[in-house]
């Protein structure tokens, strides 16, 4: 994504006018009350705010360049101390990672006691623009931003969520999804209205598209109308560590399904994330009939992520595995197609990351986990990252011994001592209950599930009873289909496993 210098430093996305007018109209306070946008850029919310007559404004935008008006002060909104409380605060804050901070606003920080007491250098910059704003809402203020909205349930924004319980509670919460807001902006977006009270609204009305759709004024003025808007209401949300977005009876349907787990996958499977070639394509080997008996023996069988299915693999790829210590020139005698291919890409191999270590060209960047994958035994492979957008399956996948992942896949091996077969593991991570509770109390953002050792650990496992004759059945049948599966691909044998799952109670 190309993003302009400004949009880097300053985080400026600017609010389209539509969306603007559609925030000021969640306003419910009366056209006399204070309010106070933080972040003003252009001045639409001054403009949509004047339109529907509110006309005691007050704005903050650091930028001069972008702003002269009578109701601005060209100045930093962190810096600013000031003694009145507003009724109404609302805006877009800009969206900026620490690390494209320039010196300056790193400074601010550092110098900012609520950044020090609440937040670190992993957190984003709209987060102190939520607190701060909340500490000077009136009782009963209300807060009305735009933005990315994957602080919902990211480690580092527990600090803002528990502030924010202590301190009052949503009343609206519009979820856009990957629905675009903002030009060249890919992000998943929210609109959330927070009341500053004591006496918190007993729900939270939540509103979320279920498909990409163009977000114009028909589609806001239309919203929960809309065939592929889901409206429900959820309880307040607690100081837990997440804040999930589910109607009751998925809740209800995910607990009963946790409450038939004792087990995790933590406890069946050891999990590790793909080895680091550091330049995939130079490594990939051609023709494997076209190389050398020496050099067809220093390769190794790897799986793309992109080539992984359910249940399946659909494509294997040799890549060129140098692991001993070798000096250039018996590397040009001993494999000189590899010497040739790998030279073509000499520069870029020199310019990878090393791990701080020294690394021919010829060899990988980092062999993680590679004892493990080395292991003498099928594995289950799936990518590391899953676009869940637009998909209700996960791709788990079976996949031979002595197969490598590269970084863009995780690898579950069955742990020594359980019984569970392997097929039976990977019929059950491809249920669909196990892709609603990832939906939900995975690691996602921006629509993308991510499958690092941590959130696959976390995944309930329903262990098999092996004195229950019926539990040993539904095990074996579920391993027996499996296999079929996998030799004849016929789609009846797939509704067999989910038949022999619910008998289970999954």
């Amino acid at each position: 994504m190309i993003i302009e210098q400004n949009q880097i430093s300053f985080g400026q996305f600017f609010t389209p006018r539509h969306i603007a007018d559609f925030m000021v109209n969640m306003i419910t306070h009366a056209k006399n009350s204070k309010v106070l946008e933080p972040s003003c850029g252009e001045g639409i919310f001054i403009e949509a705010l004047q339109n529907k007559n509110f006309h005691n404004i007050t704005a903050y935008e650091i930028d001069a360049s972008l702003i002269h008006h009578s109701f601005v002060i060209n100045d930093s909104f962190l810096n600013c101390s000031m003694d009145e409380n507003f009724n109404v605060i609302i805006g877009n804050p800009p969206y900026i990672r620490w690390k494209n901070l320039n010196l300056a606003a790193k400074q601010e920080l550092a110098n900012n006691w609520l950044w020090q007491k609440y937040f670190n250098n992993l957190c984003d910059y709209f987060y102190i623009f939520i607190l701060k704003s909340i500490n000077l809402l009136k009782d009963n203020g209300e807060l009305i931003f735009i933005c990315p909205d994957y602080w919902f349930s990211t480690t580092h924004a527990k600090n803002l969520r528990q502030f924010m319980m202590e301190n009052g509670g949503f009343e609206t919460i519009i979820r856009f999804h990957e629905s675009q807001i903002f030009p060249k902006v890919n992000s998943s977006i929210a609109i959330f209205k927070y009341k500053k009270t004591k006496i918190k609204s007993q729900d939270i009305k939540v509103i979320q598209l279920t498909k990409r759709m163009k977000v114009d004024t028909v589609l806001l003025d239309n919203l929960e109308r809309n065939p592929f808007v889901q409206c429900f209401n959820i309880p307040q949300f607690t100081k837990r560590d997440s804040w999930l977005f589910i109607s009751e009876g998925i809740r209800q349907r995910l607990q009963l399904f946790e409450n038939q787990c004792a087990s995790t996958i933590h406890e069946i499977c050891d999990i590790g994330n793909g080895m680091v070639s550091g330049l995939d394509k130079a490594f990939q080997m051609k023709e494997i009939e076209s190389y050398t008996d020496n050099e067809r023996k220093a390769s190794i069988k790897v799986v793309k992520a992109k080539n992984l299915g359910q249940f399946l693999v659909k494509k294997i790829t040799y890549y060129i595995f140098i692991n001993k210590d070798i000096d250039e020139k018996n590397f040009s005698i001993d494999y000189p197609n590899f010497y040739h291919d790998l030279s073509i890409y000499r520069e870029q191999l020199n310019k990878r990351y090393s791990y701080n270590k020294t690394i021919p060209f010829w060899q990988w960047s980092f062999l993680r986990n590679y004892q493990l994958f080395s292991k003498k035994e099928k594995r289950i492979f799936v990518p590391c990252k899953e676009r869940v957008t637009h998909k209700n399956y996960f791709r788990f996948a079976m996949v031979d011994e002595f197969t490598y992942p590269t970084q863009d896949v995780t690898a579950l091996f069955r742990k020594e001592n359980v019984r569970e077969s392997l097929e039976y593991i990977l019929a059950y991570l491809n249920q669909p209950i196990v892709f609603e509770w990832l939906k939900y109390n995975g690691v996602i953002k921006g629509g993308i599930i991510e499958f690092s050792e941590k959130p696959l650990a976390s995944i309930p496992f329903r262990k098999i009873n092996w004195k229950c004759k019926k539990d040993i059945e539904c095990h074996n049948k579920i391993t027996y289909f499996v296999r079929l599966y996998q030799i004849e691909q016929q789609e009846t044998y797939l509704q067999e496993i989910r038949n022999y799952f619910q008998k289970l109670g999954i």
